[in-house]
């Protein structure tokens, strides 16, 4: 008698799971076609053609669940930035097909590359790096632009931060940008304390230029090689008597061993 109270207890939470499941499944395609037509209709930058907006309406209905809130603050952001709207609505209408964080990256990163003029990169180049690194990062999308905010303001607003030219500081950002795939919390926390720290060891004699190219070199290590190194690099210096060039070379040495904890 108690098995079949176990079993049907069971079958119980299996119908209701699966209910469960189905209903938070369900495509929405009517919200989203409707929300899509509304939107048009009441665009002020540009009119479409009734027929065009069915068309577009429908496309998007397509794409599901939240599409049309998307495509909305695709082509919001592109036509205010002076794109073609034709371009604007046929990469918008891509973009409705994304996941959430992909379009949200996608603008952090071209909102502070076109929008707040901080990296004044002509609009192509803008475009294409943002749709680049929205396309193309592995793991948390979050992080990526929590990341790129953090070079911008280190690069422009921070007293202590790299103070570079413009174009060093954008190359600088795109580069770790890049690395960030091997950070899934985020690679500029890492960054920010080894250069801090490097740019701060005035006994190295090392210029701005080397603190950066010594940061990125131990960071090819991955997450945690910082530590390593700064660990390491005091512990030399100080407990090793070791010459700065010493400490260093085990600080080095101490970072590249980082990546070598076998799963």
């Amino acid at each position: 008698m108690d098995i079949l109270k176990v079993k049907i207890s069971l079958a119980f939470f299996a119908i209701v799971f699966t209910g469960l499941c189905v209903r938070a499944e369900v495509c929405e395609s009517s919200k989203e076609f409707i929300t899509t037509i509304e939107y048009l209709r009441n665009q002020k930058a540009f009119t479409l053609p009734d027929s065009e907006i069915f068309k577009v309406a429908m496309s998007i209905s397509e794409n599901c669940n939240g599409s049309s809130r998307r495509f909305q603050k695709m082509l919001n952001t592109l036509v205010a930035t002076g794109v073609d709207h034709n371009h604007a609505l046929k990469f918008s209408l891509q973009y409705s097909k994304e996941d959430n964080e992909s379009v949200d990256v996608f603008l952090s990163l071209f909102q502070g590359l076109v929008l707040e003029k901080k990296f004044n990169l002509p609009f192509y180049e803008a475009f294409e790096t943002a749709k680049f690194f929205a396309e193309n990062t592995r793991g948390n999308k979050y992080e990526l632009k929590k990341d790129f905010l953090g070079f911008l303001d280190f690069c422009f607003d921070d007293p202590n931060g790299t103070m570079l030219p413009l174009d060093q500081c954008r190359k600088l950002s795109f580069k770790y940008l890049d690395l960030q795939k091997n950070f899934p919390n985020g690679v500029f926390k890492e960054f920010k304390t080894l250069f801090t720290f490097l740019r701060d060891q005035k006994e190295t004699g090392l210029p701005i230029a080397g603190a950066l190219s010594l940061t990125q070199e131990v960071l090819l290590s991955g997450p945690g090689a910082q530590k390593n190194f700064i660990d390491s690099y005091k512990y030399g210096l100080h407990s090793l008597n070791m010459k700065p060039s010493q400490a260093l070379s085990l600080s080095l040495k101490m970072a590249e061993n980082t990546k070598k904890i076998k799963k």
